[in-house]
């Protein structure tokens, strides 16, 4: 998965991108990201086969670089809890290299 800025789409921040090329025929979105209002949280959408979408509250950690997202469900009585978690690869924050 991919994680990218969209700024095309004034609806969502972000989208997910499956990088899978042998289970999908391209690069598709499957999720979208909005911020919520100065905070650390994020709506997310991730879209599901047959027009079907599930939603996830995430948390942003930027001492981490870590997106931590959690979705509840109640089924036959019970309360299923997911959670994905998102860790940023790159580009790394760091020390800035000059070259001259």
């Amino acid at each position: 998965m991919a994680i990218l800025r969209d700024d095309r789409n004034p609806e969502r921040e972000y989208i997910e991108v499956s990088l899978n090329k042998e289970k999908l025929p391209s690069f598709s979105i499957v999720g979208e990201f909005k911020e919520l209002s100065e905070s650390n949280l994020l709506m997310y959408r991730h879209f599901e086969a047959r027009g079907k979408a599930t939603a996830y509250t995430f948390s942003y950690d930027k001492v981490k670089d870590i997106l931590e997202g959690i979705r509840t469900e109640s089924v036959n009585n019970a309360i299923i809890t997911y959670k994905l978690t998102y860790v940023k690869l790159d580009p790394k924050a760091g020390p800035k290299t000059i070259n001259y």
